[in-house]
């Protein structure tokens, strides 16, 4: 008799089920802001509906979206604006390490905060002497890049009439500056600002505002070509 051995085959069972993962971290609850600042004249009194406001951005020239942690701190959109506040005045950065851009104007009265929150509820606040106060969504935007011309000459305007006030006021005990101011007073502005610097009247920030100013608006502010102060370089702005 022969015996026929029989291999036998023993197959385990081997569970495939998908293996746990571990549960991932909700991501943090966070607060978003982003400022536009007012570029109408006279903003510091406050914003009105309809003030023309320009998004800051970041260096990419996106609007820069300042972020926040929800904490015992930041717990509310008004609380979140003050944070904003803080970063847009040089006081800290946010929680991603964003610093306020240094070409920026300081966050200040009369500009506008577009905070949104964690439950994605946005929310936009002005910027009061006092707080904040919630407005409607900005209907006029503008870009923050281009020079606005009016607004321009009407700063050029103002600084000019401060430097000639201011130089009116020291001339006063002087026969010879008093003179020349009954004479800066019949000039153009800009032969009146260059008699000013060259006079060093009324002090010698005179010739630094003048150059702003014919960066401003140059057709009225900067000086006539070829007309020297006495004792002085033409005010052209550096190059």
């Amino acid at each position: 008799m022969s015996t026929t051995n029989h291999r036998v085959t023993v197959t385990a069972r081997i569970n495939t089920a998908d293996t746990a993962t571990a549960p991932t971290a909700p991501a943090p609850a966070v607060y978003t802001g982003t400022v536009y600042t007012n570029t109408a004249p006279g903003s510091f009194g406050g914003y009105l509906h309809h003030d023309p406001l320009a998004v800051v951005t970041g260096r990419d020239g996106t609007p820069l979206r300042l972020v926040f942690h929800a904490s015992d701190r930041v717990h509310s959109h008004e609380a979140a604006a003050s944070a904003v506040f803080d970063v847009g005045n040089y006081q800290h950065a946010d929680d991603n390490g964003q610093s306020w851009p240094d070409d920026a104007h300081p966050v200040s009265t009369g500009d506008v905060i577009k905070v949104t929150g964690p439950d994605h509820w946005t929310v936009h606040l002005s910027v009061d002497s006092t707080g904040f106060s919630a407005v409607p969504e900005p209907a006029t935007l503008v870009n923050r890049l281009t020079l606005n011309a009016e607004q321009a000459a009407d700063v050029a305007h103002h600084l000019f009439e401060e430097i000639r006030s201011a130089a009116q006021e020291k001339a006063s005990d002087d026969f010879d500056d008093y003179d020349l101011m009954m004479r800066i007073n019949e000039m153009a502005p800009s032969d009146a600002l260059a008699a000013l610097k060259g006079a060093n009247l009324p002090s010698d920030l005179t010739g630094p505002i003048a150059a702003a100013l014919a960066l401003l608006t140059p057709h009225f502010y900067a000086p006539r070509a070829g007309r020297t102060p006495a004792g002085d370089t033409p005010l052209t702005p550096a190059h």
